[in-house]
């Protein structure tokens, strides 16, 4: 019987009792033959674990070693040395777990996140080092067999410009392609802050100007939060200008009988073409250029949604009814502002 593995198990359960209950028969598997389950998964995997210099476990992956063959606990910590100003640090994969071990004994403060689509691979490392630090840390969040996007979700959430991410290329080896594809939409959405700190720095002033402009609006107009669960259950269609605009406007007619048709303002003029008023329209853009999308156009069964800092002229659009999204970016230019 493996007492690290059945200790680490009890923490998991408590901490983690959804992730337990969807992996239940694996994990009891691993309880009830731990070391036949690890001599099978090791020999699939090509793992192979042995003592270091210093008496503490190490591992090979495929001839690479996941940790130092001298001092794991040392090189751990050397490789959390640079990550003080984050608010909170990201493992891509994590081997043995030194590294976030190291983490929560130097930064009890700070929040943690493990990153791991292989469940297994987490049953191999609790049967071999001790997680109860981790799985008592107050800021620890497990992303166990998550899909990309839903990692992307909650690193968005917390901020990719306050979050360290580590990767070891050894840690990630074994699921490849979930690792590069977690990369890529890191640089994607890091990539995607630059260009709105960008547009921000361009914009910012103008986005002001129309919300001084338009701030009685707030008084006369109500907010999108009153068509929550207005529409639940029925069908949807989003247009926006493009080609394929283009090939279903013959079909708009009907479309329209069977569904919500939400439609952005490029590609309003195309839709009353067709004979077709949408039941929504969105415009955001603070531009006069794009306001012009919409200029001298009107449809009187139409809802429009815009926000507090888009062009003045908007909001003398010839519609059903105005309603207001919240509006980012003149919060941004506010706190950059001040």
């Amino acid at each position: 019987m493996n007492s690290i593995y059945n200790k680490n198990i009890a923490a998991l359960k408590k901490r983690l009792d959804t992730l337990y209950e969807t992996h239940r028969l694996l994990i009891e598997a691993y309880k009830e033959q731990n070391a036949a389950c690890l001599r099978a998964y090791e020999e699939k995997e090509s793992l192979k674990t042995f003592p270091a210099k210093n008496g503490s476990l190490t591992a090979v992956y495929k001839e690479l070693f996941l940790h130092s063959s001298y001092n794991p606990e040392a090189e751990a910590k050397k490789s959390i040395a640079e990550v003080k100003e984050k608010e909170q640090i990201a493992f891509l994969g994590f081997g043995l777990g030194y590294a976030p071990l190291a983490f929560v004994e130097a930064h009890p403060d700070k929040m943690l996140i493990l990153i791991e689509p292989e469940i297994e691979r987490v049953l191999w490392t609790l049967s071999y080092v001790d997680f109860s630090a981790l799985f008592s840390h107050p800021k620890l969040i497990c992303l166990f067999s998550a899909p990309p996007e839903d990692c992307i979700s909650l690193l968005e959430h917390f901020g990719f410009e306050n979050t360290a991410f580590i990767k070891n290329e050894s840690y990630a080896l074994h699921q490849k392609d979930f690792f590069s594809t977690l990369s890529l939409l890191i640089e994607r959405n890091k990539q995607k802050k630059d260009i709105n700190d960008s547009t921000l720095e361009r914009f910012g002033k103008l986005w002001l100007k129309n919300t001084i402009k338009n701030i009685h609006h707030y008084a006369e107009r109500r907010g999108i939060a009153c068509l929550q669960n207005l529409h639940r259950g029925e069908k949807a269609l989003i247009l926006a200008a493009g080609p394929s605009l283009d090939i279903c406007l013959p079909y708009l007619p009907e479309l329209a009988k069977k569904m919500i048709l939400v439609c952005v303002d490029t590609a309003l003029d195309a839709c009353l073409k067709a004979g077709v008023e949408p039941d929504y329209l969105i415009t955001i853009d603070p531009q006069y250029w794009n306001a012009k999308h919409i200029r001298h156009l009107s449809a009187p069964h139409t809802n429009l949604i815009t926000e507090i800092s888009s062009y003045p002229s908007v909001f003398r659009f010839p519609c059903k009814n105005i309603y207001l999204t919240s509006s980012i970016s003149s919060r941004k230019t506010y706190r950059k502002k001040t």
